[in-house]
């Protein structure tokens, strides 16, 4: 087993970096090798696009230049993050060991009609295409979705859920971003990505 797994951490549309700083350093202190991905959130390049510079990135962390620094990484995705990261994985084959999905809509969110001129809110509209061609692809890694049934930002909540993933936890309070702030929450991060560390890999 690697004991210091690697984990990605990937933001959601319109936050910096920063915003995931608290969730990088539990998993820090817990031993995990913590890296963000850094990419055009701000609306205007595709889902699509992210998703394909995403799957080089985690190509690239597959091979590490120091001999024995390898594994699989694990890769965590918040929001719009979530579906970059579902896009990476299943429409670009990205290799990681397991994949955590924080309040992200996968079914997409009503509030992007407010700005669907956007490239990557028009992808979250309810039912657009890009969302339909993910719900065909499977995934092939070991899965935790989060939801909140009174999420503001993705909307209804329940488009958050996942349907085909290996744990589902519904989160009770009213914040879009308390997967990246609650204490419990993060713990329960870092123990489904050592869980996932200790199991043998999926062909």
């Amino acid at each position: 087993m690697n004991h210091n797994p690697r984990v990605v951490l990937v933001p959601g549309i319109w936050d910096r970096i920063q915003t995931m700083n608290k969730l990088g350093g539990v998993l820090e202190s817990q031993g995990c090798q913590v890296s963000y991905f850094s990419y055009d959130n701000s609306g205007a390049t595709s889902i699509q696009e992210s998703a394909a510079l995403l799957a080089d990135f985690l190509t690239q962390l597959e091979k590490p230049p120091v001999p024995g620094d390898g594994g699989l990484p694990h890769v965590v995705g918040f929001s719009m993050g979530g579906l970059v990261v579902r896009a990476a994985l299943t429409l670009h084959r990205a290799p990681v060991r397991s994949a955590v999905f924080l309040h992200s809509p996968h079914h997409g969110s009503l509030n992007a009609w407010l700005l669907p001129h956007l490239p990557a809110v028009r992808e979250m509209i309810p039912g657009s295409e890009f969302l339909r061609r993910l719900q065909v692809q499977k995934l092939k890694c070991p899965t935790l979705a989060m939801w909140c049934p009174g999420d503001l930002m993705v909307v209804p909540g329940r488009s958050a859920l996942m349907e085909a993933a290996t744990r589902t936890v519904c989160c009770r309070v009213p914040a879009h971003v308390w997967p990246l702030v609650s204490q419990r929450l993060q713990r329960l991060v870092y123990r489904f990505i050592r869980r996932c560390e200790a199991m043998p890999l999926r062909d």
